[in-house]
């Protein structure tokens, strides 16, 4: 019951009701007061009176809680934190069979937070924005009913979205609630959003700890899931033909029971590598196979995109076109920002459109990618800008930002050379 308190005060609050005006004719106010913030349980009687001033339904507040529901939805998060796909979808199925309408508060929230960890952790993007709505609206009480799993599951969200410093923020906090408890899956978590950051020897120091949980379980993919976060950061640091041969082992070691994601991400990979040394048909050419594979859409944007680039700089511009306009609907329908502006970033290179470029990426690209700390983005699309307004005769201008972009390098290069 430890989530009534917490409710009433955000009903009360939503509906701008002090608590004398609650209070009255149920309780005292000391009263009130103590119920909100937990210190004491209130009676049923009680409740019953506070739920129809607020208008809520009653049995939210009174009716037990099935624990036997309760102990399933529990071990679905618990499925969801491990990474078990089956017992996941095994614990769902029945899950999404029970009525929902009449639970205790306590347990629709943490229903509703086993389902947004599911809808993740299969990779429903669509479905989780929905949800996603609902868990912001009550993000205190969310994170009242399952701290960890909260901050966890927002950081997996927002890994998704892109936005990486706010999924940063969520992880370690969830981190910092189990100091004393190891979880692979919080790690390749913080793994991804740091190499993301461009912070690669943090990035790598959390893979590797991941990776040393995983092969004692033995955990196949998951050990590759490591594997290919630490291929990645390879090329971060221009080592291209040690990821290039890392990620081709990983790639000689998957068959069709690993997940098909997982050779989704080694050929974007290597994709990238071929294209960063000018192997251009060998890049389109992985990134074509990747196209062609039966995963979610939204796996498929890093592919989709570097594919149109890759086009573009080969001069096939309207198979880049063709492209850029696919990847912009998936990125409307599915509310992703970070592609939204990289296609319409490169579709306005494709068009010549310099002054609208340059005003695209002054006002959208450059604050974007400053707000979620995507330092490789951010210095691609200073240089874009400083170039695109050189072609202008505004040299004074591409000057100065032609030497941002420069210092967003050299920032990167002290830092890992720091660190080592």
């Amino acid at each position: 019951m430890k989530l009534v308190g917490k409710l009433i005060k955000w009903h009360r609050n939503k509906y701008k009701i002090t608590q004398e005006l609650l209070a009255e004719d149920i309780c005292s106010v000391t009263q009130l007061s103590k119920i909100e913030n937990g210190q004491i349980q209130a009676s049923e009687e009680i409740l019953i009176s506070i739920a129809q001033r607020l208008g809520i339904p009653e049995q939210k507040f009174t009716n037990p809680i099935d624990q036997e529901h309760k102990q399933m939805a529990e071990q679905l998060i618990t499925a969801i934190h491990e990474y078990d796909i089956p017992k996941a979808r095994e614990l769902e199925a029945i899950l999404i069979k029970k009525r929902h309408e009449d639970l205790h508060y306590d347990l629709e929230f943490l229903c509703l937070l086993a389902r947004f960890g599911y809808l993740l952790l299969m990779k429903q993007l669509k479905d989780a924005d929905e949800l996603y709505e609902t868990i912001m609206e009550y993000d205190e009480i969310f994170e009242e009913a399952a701290p960890y799993s909260f901050h966890k599951f927002l950081g997996d969200y927002l890994i998704n979205k892109c936005l990486f410093i706010d999924a940063k923020n969520h992880l370690l906090k969830a981190k910092n609630l189990l100091p004393d408890q190891e979880d692979p899956e919080l790690y390749i978590l913080l793994a991804t959003a740091e190499s993301h950051l461009e912070n690669v020897l943090t990035s790598n120091q959390y893979a590797r700890k991941a990776l040393r949980i995983l092969q004692e379980k033995l955990y196949y993919s998951r050990i590759i899931e490591c594997e290919i976060i630490l291929s990645s950061n390879y090329t971060f640091v221009s080592e291209y033909q040690q990821a290039k041969e890392h990620l081709e082992r990983l790639d000689s070691l998957i068959d069709h029971k690993f997940e098909p994601s997982l050779r989704v991400k080694i050929y974007f990979h290597l994709g990238l590598i071929h294209a960063m040394t000018n192997d251009f048909e060998e890049a389109i050419q992985l990134l074509d196979k990747n196209l062609s594979t039966d995963v979610n859409e939204t796996e498929l944007m890093h592919s989709r995109y570097l594919l149109a680039h890759t086009y573009y700089i080969k001069d096939l511009e309207d198979k880049a076109l063709e492209l850029i306009q696919e990847g912009q609907a998936i990125a409307q329908e599915h509310q992703l920002n970070y592609y939204s502006i990289k296609f319409k970033s490169l579709k306005l290179v494709i068009e010549n459109k310099r002054e609208e470029l340059v005003h695209f990426l002054n006002d959208q690209a450059i604050p974007f990618f400053k707000a979620t700390g995507q330092a490789f983005d951010l210095r691609y699309y200073y240089q874009l800008l400083g170039h695109t307004l050189y072609r202008l005769k505004k040299y004074k201008r591409a000057a100065e930002v032609l030497m941002i972009a420069d210092e967003q390098r050299k920032r990167f290069l002290e830092y890992n050379i720091d660190k080592r």
